[in-house]
């Protein structure tokens, strides 16, 4: 179940046939503790328990047990919190799928991967409610992200475009505790204007480490050289994961500067379209869209999108995926013209 259909769930199922079990598999630590923080608004009008928070590896399944077996002395159904479930070893595994099973208060757990927590995932799926992240799209993330952002705006009763958004993300990236720390200051440096602007970004949110991958995205796709120098690590395929959203959304702008070009849209008119760009830097890039043409970002969104589901079999190594990636995009430039239906 991804997010979507699991938030519908929560809110239809609120206030009385919420579910005891709920289980988060996010490889990002950060993200799980807020869809955590999510659940647990829908829990507290059942449970004046409050929270108790375990951590496996650290804690043992027999205090988490205990925890939940306790009841309130001011009634209600306690409230518990695993972290970490899939350190756990086959026998603790064994011992939390059948706590599961009989469960008569709110266990909520997260983890990084759904692999080694098979029972458990089996047993949450029959009893309870899972939200599983671990093979999410880049897109869907995103649209995540950005949900995230306008939560966050409303809260400070200020309106932020999806355009700026994205740019926002560009400059942050793809990290929620940076998007969350660098949103709330930009909200606050907005001060009384309803509106936050790219110029409002540019001055305050400051790029994080994962802006290497928005450099490395636009060095493949903006230069006449494909083949760029950056450190790549050589067998951690998040690397490569992370760069995928970059590379697409990169490709997916060139893609609509080249199709409003072949649309007939006359060359005053493509600022209008991308107003909070810097004019430098938008007409560089739309005289290379202009050039590589429509079908060049197809075929190399096809690419990319295959290298994606290739890079899901854990088989190749991140930096043969995105050396394979340059070729396919230094291939398409060495012919000197954009990719038309008779060279496919």
């Amino acid at each position: 179940m991804d997010v979507i259909p699991f938030r519908k769930h929560l809110e239809d199922s609120f206030p009385n046939n919420l579910s005891f079990s709920y289980l988060v598999v996010n490889p990002h630590a950060y993200e799980r503790r807020k869809i955590v923080e999510e659940i647990v608004c829908y829990l507290p009008h059942k449970s004046t328990y409050g929270i108790s928070y375990f951590y496996a590896g650290k804690d043992s399944i027999g205090a988490v047990k205990e925890e939940l077996c306790s009841p309130s002395l001011l009634g209600g159904d306690p409230l518990v919190v695993v972290d970490d479930i899939d350190v756990l070893n086959f026998q603790e595994m064994r011992q939390l799928a059948e706590i599961i099973s009989t469960l008569h208060a709110f266990l909520i757990m997260g983890a990084s991967s759904s692999k080694p927590i098979r029972d458990i995932y089996n047993a949450v799926e029959k009893r309870g409610l899972v939200l599983d992240l671990m093979y999410e799209k880049p897109w869907d993330r995103e649209k995540r992200f950005l949900d995230f952002m306008t939560s966050i705006s409303v809260r400070y009763k200020k309106t932020i475009s999806q355009d700026v958004q994205k740019i926002f993300l560009e400059k942050v990236g793809m990290n929620l505790s940076s998007v969350e720390k660098e949103l709330e200051k930009l909200l606050t440096f907005a001060g009384g204007r309803d509106e936050v602007t790219i110029d409002d970004v540019m001055k305050v949110a400051i790029s994080c480490e994962e802006h290497t991958f928005w450099q490395i995205a636009d060095s493949i796709l903006w230069q006449e050289d494909p083949w760029i120098n950056y450190s790549i690590p050589s067998n951690d395929l998040t690397f490569f994961h992370n760069l995928v959203p970059a590379l697409r959304y990169q490709l997916e702008f060139g893609y609509k500067i080249a199709s409003l070009y072949e649309r007939g849209y006359k060359i005053a008119d493509f600022q209008n379209e991308f107003p909070r760009m810097s004019p430098k830097i938008f007409s560089y890039k739309q005289m290379i869209a202009q050039k590589r043409g429509t079908l060049f970002y197809k075929k190399i969104l096809q690419v990319l999108f295959r290298l994606d589901l290739q890079s899901k079999s854990g088989v190749d190594l991140p930096e043969i995926l995105i050396h394979l990636f340059q070729a396919e995009v230094a291939y398409a430039l060495q012919r000197n013209r954009p990719i038309t239906q008779s060279s496919r």
